[in-house]
């Protein structure tokens, strides 16, 4: 807690404050604390709050003041410890979907997982064997394909606008549906129906989990990930887990977990072999992006090249719908994204950092009315800090005014935590024209150190 304290530079006050904000956005004002309260956090470390929802936001709004992803487990390291009942939340085997799901739909908090224990759960969840239903009956046809349609536009909003509260709430409640048809003993379904059912629970589970990442939210995001793999593996969807597998390496790559991110990335590979060439080329990208965290250029270059050519391979076949947003666009930005995050681990950094502007532009700099605002706005906050490293400040200013002016329609806690920290380093350069430019944009787009 006293690492992350210093560096965060707050008084408590001003930490209550921010926490009471997130409560109050995300629906619990009823959980809001007094200015004192953090006091006792800082100065003990017995001291934790009892309410996960509380725990949660203290780090989200550490995560937004510091610029970098501040876990539960970095300020209170005893709240996942053996012997408490967060344990539970990792036992993906032993209890029905049904069960799994609805948890996932009705608990507010989730304890935060690294090491063998992310691995294991992870793999946990795709040890599962497709379970067969033949029942003959009326199944609620039309539920299902309401549910689908639903998910559909759901995923549109991530693209456009990325995780908000509304929209995390708004996929938490869709949620309840395909639970609620899986908990009704009522209903009887054929196999096709069933299948068709954990695969829309699977969808929003991830739609769930990757929203909630976006959020600053990475534990909800973890066992909404282990879920999903478990409902689609479930349902015998086996590309859609190996997605989710390659997501939540993801995840771990741009959450301090690079070891345990190139070893979920590596076996989704595994995984994938024979599968479509988009399916594989979308885990190779993961992959690229688990190696550029552990700091490993010559295998992030490998994964990336393997990626860009298993995408040109499949890019007129048929391929599954939830790979809809995939292009060689993005993959290039999420190549320049990893690149970025490559320069801190080397000492290449001018070098990568180049490259790096090259492969973000195109995305980063595409027109406010293509769909995909929210990615657009986060590449464009990484092509900022490529420019900055650089110093290249003129570049930089113009490539965080474009991500800056995106926040109108896009709330992402990731955004707006990469913008303000593009913000701390524009007042470095008070004296530069540009750079306060790019602080005046950032200013009026609601962001502040």
């Amino acid at each position: 807690m006293s690492d992350v304290w210093d560096e965060a530079r707050w008084t408590p006050g001003r930490w209550a404050a921010a926490i009471n904000r997130i409560l109050t956005a995300d629906g619990f004002p009823d959980e809001r604390i007094s200015d004192r309260t953090p006091s006792a956090w800082i100065r003990y470390a017995d001291r934790r709050p009892r309410s996960g929802v509380v725990r949660a936001a203290a780090a989200r709004a550490l995560t937004d003041r510091i610029g970098r992803t501040i876990s539960e487990g970095d300020l209170w390291p005893t709240a996942s410890s053996p012997g408490n009942p967060d344990r539970d939340a990792l036992d993906i085997q032993s209890l029905p979907i049904s069960e799994l799901l609805h948890e996932l739909a009705q608990r507010r908090s989730w304890p935060v997982t690294s090491g063998l224990s992310l691995t294991a759960t992870a793999l946990d969840a795709i040890r599962t064997d497709p379970v067969q239903h033949a029942l003959a009956s009326a199944a609620p046809r039309q539920q299902l394909a309401v549910l689908q349609h639903m998910t559909s536009h759901l995923r549109e909003l991530d693209d456009r606008h990325g995780g908000s509260p509304m929209a995390v709430r708004l996929v938490k409640e869709q949620l309840g549906v395909p639970v609620a048809l899986l908990q009704d003993n009522s209903l009887r379904y054929t196999s096709p129906e069933r299948q068709a059912l954990l695969e829309g629970a699977a969808a929003l589970a991830q739609l769930y989990g990757w929203l909630s990442f976006d959020a600053g939210n990475p534990a909800v995001a973890q066992h909404a990930f282990f879920r999903g793999m478990r409902a689609a593996t479930e349902a015998g969807a086996q590309d859609a887990m190996i997605n989710m597998l390659g997501m939540l390496a993801y995840i771990c790559a741009h959450s301090g977990q690079e070891r345990e991110a190139v070893q979920l990335a590596e076996h989704a590979s595994l995984l994938a072999r024979g599968r479509p060439h988009l399916v594989r080329s979308r885990v190779a990208g993961r992959l690229s992006t688990a190696y550029a965290a552990a700091g490993d250029e010559l295998r992030h270059r490998r994964a990336a090249e393997e990626a860009r050519t298993l995408l040109e391979r499949g890019q007129n076949a048929s391929n599954p719908s939830h790979l809809y947003y995939y292009s060689s666009a993005q993959l290039d930005a999420e190549i320049g994204q990893a690149l970025v995050v490559l320069a801190d681990k080397t000492s290449a950094r001018r070098r990568l950092h180049a490259e790096a502007t090259t492969a973000l532009g195109p995305l980063a700099s595409s027109g406010h009315n293509v769909t995909h605002q929210r990615s657009a706005t986060l590449h464009g906050a990484y092509l900022a800090l490529a420019h900055l490293a650089r110093g290249e400040l003129e570049e930089a200013t113009i490539a965080t005014i474009t991500a800056a002016r995106r926040l109108e329609s896009v709330d992402s806690g990731r955004c707006h935590a990469l913008l303000r920290q593009l913000h701390t380093a524009f007042e470095r350069h008070s004296r530069n024209d540009w750079a306060n430019t790019a602080v005046s944009a950032l200013a009026e787009a609601g962001l502040r150190t």
